[in-house]
């Protein structure tokens, strides 16, 4: 949506206009300079200012994960929801697994029944489930 109209990728001024836009390239070209940092800054701006931008919340919950910062991979998703994550089984993996690592099994499990319900046969959210059976661990 955001490129369809433009052959060479460039948005132009309406779309950038558009909430959390602007956040988002800011977070691509910081991604681009190996700054992870100001990257998840702009990507929680993005994600704030358009919940719907699942592009924004996956790469957001990837880089904390990836650093194994648990804590605001769970906080991401107790203030979004599953929303922005229910087409990504990687991502809703990634939560299952933080929130499990947090010590929240109880939510853990809601996310991966969710998760189950989205993308039942997905190899991700199979090994997520075994491994919160495993204590997540």
């Amino acid at each position: 949506e955001l490129l369809e109209d433009h052959p060479d990728g460039t948005p132009n001024a309406r779309q950038i206009a558009s909430p959390g836009v602007a956040d988002y390239l800011r977070a691509l070209e910081a991604l681009a300079q190996k700054d992870e940092k100001l990257a998840a800054t702009y990507l929680r701006q993005a994600l704030d200012h358009n919940p719907g931008n699942t592009f924004a919340g996956d790469q957001l919950v990837r880089l904390y994960y990836n650093s194994r910062q648990y804590g605001p991979v769970s906080e991401i998703y107790r203030h979004f929801g599953v929303t922005p994550f229910k087409s990504s089984a990687e991502t809703l993996a990634q939560i299952t697994v933080s929130l499990s690592q947090t010590g929240d099994t109880a939510t853990a499990k809601e996310v991966l029944q969710t998760a189950r319900e989205y993308l039942p046969q997905d190899p991700l959210i199979l090994a997520a489930a075994r491994s919160l059976e495993r204590g997540g661990r």
